[in-house]
């Protein structure tokens, strides 16, 4: 029994020797001249030794001859969580910093885009339309306005709150701000192009006239179609706008948290980065010598599992996902381009509509309405009305310098540069691949296959175990002892976050393909006559509704379409089938267009 107990005491002596020779590293330190600068470039100062000192009071940094002292060694396990800190946020500093540039670059884009498009309007009203040009210039301001007020309330990274709702109820609120737009038109449209007065309407009147708007349809189809454009091509800019400044928001949030936390389960992942990066500081060797990447990499895995940022990667993902997909959609038809590009001609075509359909809107007014019913006085003098090339003050530009052939903005827009980007910054799998990331900078671990490099203990061959990223493996991890912790309510907030703004994208993307299948469905309807679809039928038949007739599926001619125009949504509108007298009118109406047209430059509209 003796010698058992004496053979059981000589094994205890031999661990206690084996566990001093992994703690006390023994290298041969000559001088600290070759550390003394990088400690001083830390603003670590303090207690820096000229020549080696003995080591085995060190807690972490443990070796018999070493350049850090107990109080150096507390000044550096206090830097290095600063600095672990930093390189998480250089490392996602760069997606960030895409996806943000992304949405105000698109949001300016945009911005841009609409003021221009504003600026041409009101130039078409001060030149074409001049006498409805003051009472028009309010609706018009409105209308933009209020589009990019719209854009100008996607940011969710404001607030906790989650951004928009499932399913939106952003196109109608849309569609009602543009068909509000034309009722408030009409009144106008109605005195000057098609009832002329020497004074205004009574705002009686002109109440009647924009609640009878819906049923009178002075505009054909186009208030419809520009309220259906707007609204798909807005809501679908708004939501990639949030996506875009979720994802940075959800970054910068991450980081924030990281650098804010306070477990206790971290210390032992301070400890292992103070032997990664510190240590060998401590033991002489100059900054030439970086960590083995096999070495970054268990230390980095078992760091970031601790700090669960694995479980943003599965939620992260699947946003980002769909965000691309979104991109590229987006892109892919130039939804709110072209719809801004092209809204001052589709509201001129729908005046136009007006006038010549005059008479017709007329009779369908006065039974409405009645006669009507003017404001008594003086008629409104001519010097009131704005001049042809007047110059109206908006943001950036004026309606003269567009009437001077102003330089609409370049189509470029900055959705390529991110599908681009997203590869190169490695958006993708980020959180997945955060170690990777980090243990391939150059200035923080070793990149290349070398011996040559920090394994630990001393420079050499890394030989441990390679443990891949996630929780499972992390208990295997040779560099980190891992302890269970709880899960992180506010990592768990940060995968709602980006599972409810997934869901939005999905909507979106499934609402926008519905629409452009409907309007392919209506492109496809219609006469195939080749006549305009507003405006080839009867006027001197009250009790016919033009613009909901069906087809005569006629073929003889081909639909032609505008190849400067955006795909035309409109419903087709057909002449008469019974007669050549249809198309006799039909011909009179396109020649009294081709004439208003024509002598445009040369007359008013009074």
């Amino acid at each position: 029994m003796a010698k058992f107990m004496y053979l059981v005491y000589l094994l205890q002596l031999l661990c206690a020797a084996g566990a001093a020779s992994v703690d006390l590293v023994d290298m041969e330190v000559s001088n600290c001249s070759k550390v003394k600068h990088i400690f001083v470039s830390k603003n670590i100062t303090n207690h820096v030794p000229d020549n080696p000192v003995e080591g085995s009071r060190l807690s972490v940094c443990r070796s018999r001859h070493s350049c850090c002292t107990p109080e150096l060694e507390e000044g550096l396990h206090r830097r290095v969580r600063r600095d672990f800190q930093s390189l998480l946020h250089h490392s996602s500093q760069t997606v960030q910093g895409l996806l943000y540039t992304t949405a105000t670059t698109l949001k300016s884009h945009v911005t841009l885009l609409a003021r221009t498009s504003e600026n041409k309007t009101l130039t078409l009203f001060s030149e074409a339309y001049s006498r409805m040009f003051t009472l028009a210039h309010p609706p018009i301001s409105a209308l933009y306005g209020s589009l990019l007020s719209y854009l100008n309330r996607s940011d969710p990274g404001l607030g906790p709150g989650l951004p928009s709702s499932i399913p939106s109820g952003d196109s109608t609120a849309l569609q009602e701000l543009v068909l509000d737009f034309f009722a408030q038109l009409f009144p106008l449209v109605y005195h000057q192009a098609v009832n002329l007065h020497a004074t205004d309407f009574t705002e009686e009147y002109k109440v009647c006239l924009r609640k009878a708007f819906p049923d009178i349809l002075p505009f054909s189809d186009y208030p419809r179609e520009i309220a259906v454009d707007i609204a798909k091509t807005f809501e679908e800019t708004k939501v990639l706008l949030e996506a875009l400044l979720l994802g940075a928001d959800i970054l910068n949030t991450t980081d924030q948290l990281m650098s804010s936390s306070n477990s206790s389960g971290l210390d032992n992942c301070y400890e292992a980065l103070m032997r990664l990066y510190y240590c060998p500081r401590c033991q002489g060797l100059p900054s030439t010598i970086k960590p083995c990447n096999g070495y970054c990499l268990n230390v980095m895995r078992g760091c970031l599992t601790q700090q669960r940022a694995h479980e943003l990667d599965l939620p992260w993902n699947n946003f980002l996902s769909e965000t691309e997909r979104l991109v590229r959609q987006t892109r892919e038809h130039n939804g709110v381009e072209a719809v801004l590009r092209t809204l001052t001609t589709r509201i001129s075509d729908a005046i136009m509509y007006a006038s010549i359909k005059g008479p017709y809107i007329e009779k369908k007014v006065r039974k409405a309405c009645g006669a009507p019913r003017l404001v008594a006085g003086p008629a409104v003098p001519d010097e009131t009305l704005a001049a042809p090339g007047a110059s109206v003050e908006l943001p950036g530009v004026t309606v003269s310098s567009v009437a001077r052939g102003y330089k609409e903005p370049s189509s470029d827009s900055p959705l390529q540069l991110f599908l681009d980007a997203v590869t190169s910054t490695h958006a993708r799998d980020f959180y997945a691949n955060l170690a990777d990331s980090l243990c391939s900078d150059e200035s923080f671990a070793e990149t290349r296959d070398t011996a040559e490099c920090w394994n630990g203990l001393r420079v050499g061959e890394y030989t441990k175990t390679l443990v891949r990223p996630g929780v499972d493996a992390q208990k295997y991890n040779p560099e980190l002892t891992w302890t269970e912790s709880e899960p992180d309510p506010k990592i768990g907030q940060l995968s709602d976050r980006l599972r409810h703004m997934r869901q939005v994208v999905l909507s979106q993307l499934s609402q926008t393909n519905q629409l452009m299948s409907d309007s392919f469905v209506r492109g496809e309807e219609g006469s195939g006559s080749g006549h305009s679809p507003h405006w080839d039928a009867e006027d001197d038949d009250p009790a016919r509704e033009p613009w909901n007739e069906e087809g005569s599926g006629s073929g003889d001619r081909p639909i032609e379409v505008d190849s400067d125009s955006p795909v035309n949504t409109s419903p087709k509108i057909p002449h008469d089938k019974t007669s050549g007298a249809a198309s006799s009118a039909s011909a009179v109406y396109l020649l009294t267009l081709s004439l208003a047209v024509l002598l445009l430059p040369f007359t008013r509209w009074h």
